[in-house]
């Protein structure tokens, strides 16, 4: 009734095969997830530093968020 047969065979083979290669993908992308989160923590203010981006400051009279070099709407003049 359980015979054993080859086909039986082969396939646990490679269902562990399959399962065993999961583990270990997902051990690597959990490895490379903690790695990139640490270099993150490490330096927090990369993406500012990068080119293209600018680094906003508050408006002291009205609040609003502005580039510095172009100065605010309510006429605050650039610093």
């Amino acid at each position: 009734m359980l015979g054993l047969s080859l086909t039986k065979v082969l396939f646990t083979i490679l269902l562990a095969v399959a399962v065993w290669k999961a583990f270990t993908m997902i051990g690597r992308l959990a490895r490379d997830r903690e790695a990139r989160a640490v270099h993150h923590r490490s330096n927090p203010r990369a993406k500012a530093r990068q080119p293209g981006t600018i680094e906003l400051i508050a408006c002291s009279r009205c609040g609003a968020y502005f580039d510095p070099a172009q100065g605010c709407r309510c006429g605050q003049q650039p610093t």
